[in-house]
């Protein structure tokens, strides 16, 4: 997640959402797997079996902010896991967690053995892109993004990361405005405009476009939202003047 916002929705797919992407883990372990049907559909009900004490304590962590113990008890929980698609979300979360302190190369490994339990998570192959992309490989970031449209091309989560890369890359040989602005608008229109996050990537993308005036008119409505935290209104802020001065938007790296 970009920058955080905490726009009260219904209590749905979208909040599961959040709870996934943005590791609002402040949850149980039920409810953990309650919401990971959105990442991994069909699951059903699973339970987390000998690696729920070891995920419970990750949570907790993770909710104090102690990303390291956070990220030793996911692995102890990758250890424990019998259930494939347990630890498959195992792989995830620890994948998450290794991203979160900047440990891209370790937080790859953790997508690709998620991936290779649950190859059609169009949730985990967004994540190994964005992860990818931040981290500079830029091929690979395209390879998952692509990956994943080839089994859900109408995914908002996936349409938003997609979009956010072909916006904001450094690399200009990955970007494409107009295909950016497409998907943008469609996971715009798919989150119902409620979603700062996607919002603010079709901002990003009509800049790239060169709709500079649209970009700043589309940032400045998300300001009126009035659960926007100081930091991420300061973000936004930066980017609509960056957009009056016809200055398209670039992702910075590590």
């Amino acid at each position: 997640m970009r920058f955080t916002a905490e726009i009260r929705q219904r209590p749905s797919e979208m909040i599961a959402r959040w709870l996934l992407v943005a590791g609002l883990l402040a949850i149980s372990v039920d409810q953990l797997f309650a919401v990971n049907e959105v990442a991994l559909p069909g699951m059903g009900t699973v339970d987390a079996g000998d690696a729920a004490p070891y995920l419970s304590q990750a949570l907790e962590y993770r909710r104090l902010g102690f990303k390291e113990w956070e990220i030793a008890e996911l692995e102890n929980a990758i250890g424990h896991a019998r259930d494939p698609k347990v630890k498959a979300i195992c792989y995830a979360y620890c994948g998450g967690a290794y991203s979160r302190v900047k440990r891209y190369d370790k937080a790859m490994r953790n997508y690709e053995e998620a991936l290779k339990l649950a190859p059609d998570s169009v949730f985990f192959l967004s994540w190994a892109g964005d992860c990818a992309f931040v981290n500079g490989h830029y091929p690979e970031a395209l390879a998952y993004f692509e990956r994943g449209m080839k089994i859900s091309p109408h995914h908002d989560e996936l349409l938003n990361s997609f979009a956010w890369f072909r916006s904001t890359c450094p690399d200009r040989s990955f970007r494409n405005g107009i295909e950016a602005t497409r998907m943008a608008k469609e996971a715009c229109e798919r989150t119902k405009w409620r979603n700062v996050n996607v919002i603010d990537t079709l901002a990003a993308a009509e800049a790239e476009a060169g709709y500079f005036e649209a970009a700043a008119s589309v940032d400045a409505k998300i300001l009126e939202h009035k659960d926007l935290t100081n930091l991420g209104r300061k973000e936004i802020e930066e980017r609509v003047q960056q957009y009056k001065n016809h200055e398209a938007f670039r992702r910075s790296i590590r």
